[in-house]
């Protein structure tokens, strides 16, 4: 069918050889045939006869890239570019110098472009993406919008749109975009996936398990979408240890595989083992603060400890990572099979994973088996990994009792007291008395994301304030900062019979602000059925005991340990 559309195109090129858009036709039927070498030259001839054919321009970079051609396709746009009229070839080059890396080059393109042509879409959208390549910035959103003031229903615009918003931390703003491009392409397994995890950091965990099935019902095979499924039911009111487990072990099942490897450590007892660490949070996160400590404490002659880092963003806990890391390797623009290979040529012993499917995690590399033992902890650690080649998960006998030790297909290992150390904040904040004391009546406090916040959750605290009049709750989430966030949770009360005023909610905080609003409560009310983990120790921290439901997931039982650890088992209800 290509050869035919080649001929085709090439019959119409005879017949009017100084028509722009003939050559056009010609170039992408021949890039659609794999001639990309023939396409390049089509598509160069098509930009200098039609210089405002957009579409043009975008083709004869993709081409030059595919020919492997962009210094030669380069020098041609700037040749062509000086006109007035030369809208394609400014295309072309901006295209060409993102691809080259030259991303400042490659903005003053796109600008002039849109400078020449203030009204089509093509020019707005690609400055706009550029813009967001480079940053997160207001002036990406301002060029997004304008793209779709021009073609409202243009899907990829939408969901760049939608994930700039995302990634300035503003879900609510997002959605609506991400929402739109779902209707526009259907078809695309990556806009539901998208939609899915907006709507689960709004705390819509409805809303989202159905995007995350639509995406598989696109694409059954994708075990993106299968992870971002497994997430969501990990905070889905009703989904038990066994429904959890399922789900894990399917997506486990489709991450891609690699031929065996030859491990070839030495059998030697004086030699320093190599230990893995492999996650996305290498800074103040909950996972550094449930494991650094404990991994501070190593003995260095024994062991040496190899960080792989997918995180990118490096504070002050960075430091003490890399100060006991022998070793550091930045793998952010790596696959997954670079990756295991480059664990593999490290000669790591024991790769542990710290990053799970959240969080830049990269557990998909333990499907590759880069080590001899592979071993989960911590990191999105909200069930069983599901994955064959990890060896092991850690746990402790709080997390996994004996009646649940069924639910993971890893050998437990079950530490004695608690599975994580953990590393207490370095503020000078002092517990103060228990506010009730002054005000005469309890204020509860939750300080979770609107992610862990569940309709049965809703009830059970709507219950709890009802029947204790006078009480009051404070909640605190990045999420609630968006207006609209924050009204919709307010009338979930409202709805439920508690008044808004009761309510107080408080959006991000510094964290030393944060642990001093703990100093307002009196009793944590921890959700379910994804529990907090170090928001409840921080809780704890400040001298607020917390309320936990037991439930029979790992992600469902982290107050059960942490409880049962400082002697508050009889504040853990069935």
């Amino acid at each position: 069918m290509n050869d035919d559309a080649v001929a085709a195109a090439l019959r119409r090129l005879a017949l009017a050889p100084e028509d722009g858009r003939a050559w056009r036709d010609a170039g992408e039927a021949f890039a659609a045939a794999g001639e990309n070498i023939d396409a390049c030259a089509a598509l160069g001839e098509a930009i200098r006869l039609a210089p405002q054919d957009l579409a043009a321009g975008r083709s004869f970079a993709a081409a030059a890239v595919a020919a492997g051609r962009v210094d030669e396709a380069l020098a041609r746009s700037r040749r062509l570019a000086d006109g007035a009229d030369q809208l394609a070839a400014l295309l072309a080059m901006a295209r060409l110098l993102a691809d080259m890396g030259r991303l400042d080059e490659a903005i003053g393109a796109a600008e002039k472009l849109a400078e020449r042509a203030p009204d089509a879409f093509p020019a707005l959208a690609e400055l706009a993406l550029l813009y967001r390549r480079r940053a997160t910035d207001d002036a990406a959103a301002e060029a997004l919008r304008a793209a779709l003031a021009l073609a409202p229903d243009d899907e990829e615009t939408l969901a760049a749109l939608g994930d700039l918003l995302m990634r300035q931390g503003r879900p609510e703003a997002a959605q609506p975009h991400l929402a739109r491009a779902v209707q526009v392409a259907p078809e695309k397994a990556e806009r539901f996936k998208d939609l899915a995890l907006c709507d689960l950091l709004l705390g819509r965990q409805i809303e989202a398990r159905a995007a995350a099935e639509a995406a598989i019902a696109v694409a059954p095979h994708d075990p993106h979408a299968h992870r971002i499924l497994c997430v969501i039911l990990a905070y889905c009111d009703g989904i038990g240890g066994e429904e959890l487990s399922v789900a894990l072990r399917r997506c486990g099942a489709l991450w891609p595989r690699a031929a065996p490897r030859r491990f070839t450590g030495v059998r030697d007892p004086d030699r320093r083992l190599r230990v893995g660490l492999l996650g996305g949070a290498f800074r103040r996160h909950p996972t550094t603060l449930l494991t650094l400590r404990g991994l501070e404490g190593l003995d260095r002659d024994s062991f040496a400890l190899h960080c792989f880092s997918s995180g990118g963003v490096y504070d002050a806990y960075t430091r003490r990572w890399r100060d006991i890391a022998a070793d550091w390797a930045e793998i952010s623009d790596e696959d997954d099979h670079s990756v295991a290979s480059r664990i593999h040529a490290a000669g790591i012993d024991i790769l542990i994973d710290i990053g799970g499917y959240l969080n830049n995690g990269r557990l998909p590399v333990l499907a590759l088996r880069a080590a001899p033992v592979q071993i989960k902890w911590v990191g999105a650690q909200f069930h069983t990994a599901g994955i064959a080649e990890v060896d092991a998960f850690i746990s402790d006998p709080h997390e996994t009792p004996s009646d649940l030790v069924g639910l993971y297909r890893e050998n437990l290992l079950i530490l004695p007291d608690t599975y994580v150390c953990y590393d207490p904040p370095g503020f000078d904040i002092p517990v103060g008395p228990s506010p009730a004391a002054e005000t005469g009546s309890v204020t509860f406090g939750s300080l979770n994301s609107l992610m862990k916040i569940t309709p049965a959750t809703l009830d059970a605290w709507a219950e709890t304030l009802r029947r204790l009049p006078g009480s009051r709750l404070l909640l605190a989430a990045p999420q609630l900062d968006e207006e609209p966030s924050a009204r919709r949770l307010a009338d979930e009360f409202v709805r439920r019979g508690v008044e808004a005023e009761r309510v107080e909610m408080l959006g991000a905080q510094p964290h030393e602000e944060i642990l001093r609003a703990r100093q307002r409560v009196d009793i944590a009310l921890q959700p379910f059925p994804y529990c907090g983990g170090v928001t409840l120790l921080e809780d704890l921290w400040m001298g607020a005991p917390g309320v936990v439901l037991r439930g029979d997931t790992f992600a469902g039982r982290h107050g059960v340990s942490h409880l049962s650890n400082v002697g508050l088992a009889d504040w853990i209800a069935n």
